[in-house]
Formats: C-alpha cells, sequence, structure tokens
C-alpha cells in the first residue's frame, strides 16, 4: 500500500468511526473503561470481603463446633450485597446508545441502595468488632462503593 492508499484508508476509516459514534450519541458520556474499572471494584470487594467471612467461619465452627447451623448466616451478608451490580455492569458494557445509559441508570440505583443499606448494617458493624481478629468488612465495601461512585459519575 502507498501513503496515499494509506491515508485515504484512514481517513475513511475516522469518517466511520465518528458516523458510528454518532449512532451512539444517548449513549454519550457514558464510556466502557470507567464501567469496566467499576465491575472489577465491586467483584473484587465482593471475593475479599467472601474471603473473609470464609476465614471467620472456619475459625468459629473450630472455637464452637457444637453450634450447629449457627454460624451459616455468615455468608447471607453477601446476599445484600449481591451481584446484581455486576449484572447491571455486564449489561451496560454489552448495549450501546440508549440501552446503554438506562443500564448504567440502573448500575447507579443499585450503587445507591447498596450505600443505604451499608451504611445502616448492624451486622456487618457487629462482625468486624469480632475480639479475635480486625475484620474491615464494612470499609472494603465502603471504599470500592466510593471508587465505582467515582466512576460512574456522568
Amino acid at each position: 500500500m502507498s501513503d496515499v492508499d494509506v491515508r485515504r484508508f484512514k481517513a475513511a476509516f475516522l469518517k466511520a468511526m465518528s458516523e458510528s459514534d454518532s449512532s451512539d450519541a444517548p449513549s454519550a458520556g457514558i464510556s466502557i473503561v470507567p464501567l469496566q474499572q467499576a465491575r472489577l471494584a465491586w467483584s473484587t470487594a465482593r471475593g475479599a470481603v467472601a474471603d473473609e467471612l470464609g476465614r471467620l467461619d472456619a475459625e468459629l465452627r473450630k472455637a464452637f463446633p457444637d453450634a450447629g447451623k449457627l454460624f451459616d448466616r455468615l455468608n447471607d451478608v453477601l446476599q445484600v450485597y449481591d451481584e446484581r451490580l455486576i449484572e447491571q455492569l455486564d449489561a451496560a458494557l454489552n448495549a450501546s446508545g440508549s440501552d446503554r445509559a438506562d443500564h448504567h441508570g440502573a448500575a447507579v440505583e443499585t450503587l445507591a441502595a447498596y450505600r443505604s443499606k451499608l451504611d445502616a448494617d448492624p451486622v456487618l458493624r457487629h462482625i468486624d468488632s469480632y475480639p479475635s481478629r480486625k475484620l474491615n468488612l464494612t470499609r472494603t465495601l465502603s471504599d470500592a462503593l466510593a471508587s465505582i461512585e467515582s466512576e460512574l459519575r456522568p
């Protein structure tokens, strides 16, 4: 290919890209990168909390072998802070135009609901105060939600 052909190809490619971008005008301002970063942040935070809860569960079961199902509810914490946000971010990542904006909006609403629950969650605060180990589950989730909130801001 000659330099002229390369320049023509580049010009045609850039024109096609700008036309493609204009068809996605309603999603302007909702970039894929922040959505990916938000998804990764929530997935990582949930994983860290699940790991800590697993270690705490093992420690409690060892210390209190006759407790039966008493500690089964530890993992219920993650049912409150579920994977809905991940699913909504995935949907936004796979959508375009107004669909992306709709999924982005749903993710922002879920984020607000999580933050509201976290601010008033006595179970997490109680777990965090377990005397034999310093747990920061509330802080882990709070930091992740703050990071995600900054990523999702238009």
